[in-house]
């Protein structure tokens, strides 16, 4: 956490003229001065994302949702893709929803290209095989993600309800949750050419 502070300098002078019994002049002058403020213990004066020292500090880095192809290719440009590597080997831990539960994973499925769905490859690949969010909370994500597992074009995954979520530990999923009656969180495989489902606990 970063702690703030500024210093604030606020003069007022006021008086009254009286010219005529019927006429008296009220005059006052403010000068104010606040200083911008600065972070007390010297640690945002140098906030640069490339060096990590920022992230690196953290006991947890949470990523939200957005577009997963847009977040990858800013994260590489400004090096932050290499320093959540070193995050995730240090035992920090790294979570989101949305994009940012698919920026972990090696492939996965995304509408960062457009409405339709689309496999996305690239990513940070902490997590082996591909990933889909929102499983059950848009229509036509299951049976397009289910659809490239059978063909190929993604390796086998794991697919996440809305309000479930998966835990590792390292590359070792260890257990699941969920926030609502019914979400689940699936491995989605291939057999002979055909999806396969199966709930994880």
């Amino acid at each position: 956490t970063f702690g703030g502070q500024a210093t604030y300098w606020h003069f007022y002078v006021q008086d009254d003229f009286k010219f005529t019994p019927a006429l008296t002049l009220n005059l006052g002058m403010r000068w104010a001065y606040t200083q911008p403020v600065v972070e007390k213990d010297d640690r945002q004066s140098n906030f640069d994302l490339s060096n990590g020292q920022q992230i690196l500090a953290q006991d947890v880095v949470y990523v939200g949702g957005g577009n997963v192809a847009n977040l990858l290719a800013v994260w590489r440009l400004h090096g932050l893709d290499r320093i959540l590597k070193e995050a995730w080997k240090r035992g920090i831990v790294l979570c989101g929803v949305s994009a940012g539960a698919l920026c972990w994973f090696e492939s996965g499925l995304t509408d960062s290209f457009g409405p339709q769905l689309e496999p996305v490859e690239g990513r940070l690949g902490l997590l082996r095989g591909s990933a889909c969010p929102h499983y059950d909370g848009e229509a036509l994500r299951r049976p397009r993600f289910t659809e490239l597992i059978a063909s190929g074009a993604l390796p086998a995954g794991t697919a996440i309800d809305d309000g479930a979520g998966a835990f590792y530990e390292g590359r070792r999923l260890v257990r699941c949750a969920a926030t609502r009656e019914g979400a689940r969180v699936w491995r989605v495989t291939r057999a002979q050419g055909f999806p396969v489902e199966e709930e994880l606990p």
